[in-house]
């Protein structure tokens, strides 16, 4: 986008007072461009010149701070897809967000947070599908879940590596593995809503909810073997079999 056009924009925003969410990803690429820069310092007052009531006021558009650890948190989701767990570091992070490490630490006290912010985003964005499906049997559920897993999840390693690569960790530093559980445990309850409701009561919640833990650790299994085997076909199999098997037990419930 040339820089007449994106200032334009940025006028545009001025005298509208209006934020769109899109524009987050525009003001991100072009931080990164030094040529750019003052056309990206532009776009971020547009973005920011309201005042804290007018936010107020306004609940869906994005306020200063909710703008940078935004920024932060997508920055963060590149290195860890890129590099793992050990390349996210304060200097990798400003250098990718194209924020201080002042900045930074205003918005999260520890690089922890921003790796279990970074796994709630990318978990969002990888079971937002599931949510939206109203499965009619525990097994057309599972079938959701087969498509998500192997027509998605499996083909983007990126998003492997930050859903599936802290897990050792977790399973040996109590106080992560409690914050990443608690955010699977929102997804779980998501999902016993969901089945509760479709399943029209054959099921109680309590079992889905044991249920559905159960499918969570096998996925994390499977995937791990997955990033350490790449055998797609040995994985659907033993997909499969876990699927006939939970299908199953639920039916008889």
């Amino acid at each position: 986008m040339p820089s007449a056009s994106l200032s334009n924009v940025c006028k545009g925003l001025a005298a509208a007072e209006i934020v769109s969410i899109d524009f987050k990803a525009a003001l991100r690429l072009y931080w990164r461009l030094p040529t750019d820069r003052s056309v990206c310092n532009r776009v971020g007052k547009a973005l920011l010149h309201r005042d804290h009531e007018t936010d107020r006021r306004k609940p869906n558009v994005l306020s200063r701070s909710n703008i940078t650890r935004s920024l932060i948190v997508d920055a963060a989701c590149d290195v860890l897809g890129e590099s793992g767990h050990g390349g996210l570091t304060a200097a990798t992070l400003v250098k990718q967000s194209g924020i201080s490490k002042g900045g930074i630490y205003h918005h999260f006290d520890h690089m922890d947070d921003i790796v279990i912010a970074a796994y709630q985003k990318t978990a969002r964005e990888v079971f937002t599908g599931l949510g939206r499906r109203t499965p009619k049997t525990f097994d057309a559920y599972m079938f959701d879940v087969e498509k998500l897993l192997f027509e998605g999840l499996f083909k983007n390693p990126k998003t492997m590596r930050i859903m599936h690569e802290l897990l050792p960790r977790a399973m040996y530093d109590n106080a992560f593995g409690e914050k990443r559980q608690a955010i699977a445990d929102i997804g779980i309850e998501r999902q016993v809503q969901i089945l509760s409701e479709t399943l029209h009561g054959t099921t109680t919640e309590a079992e889905l909810r044991v249920t559905l833990k159960s499918v969570s650790v096998f996925l994390s299994g499977l995937a791990i073997h997955f990033q350490m085997t790449g055998n797609l076909g040995e994985c659907k199999e033993m997909w499969a079999s876990f699927r006939t098997m939970m299908s199953e037990q639920v039916d008889k419930l």
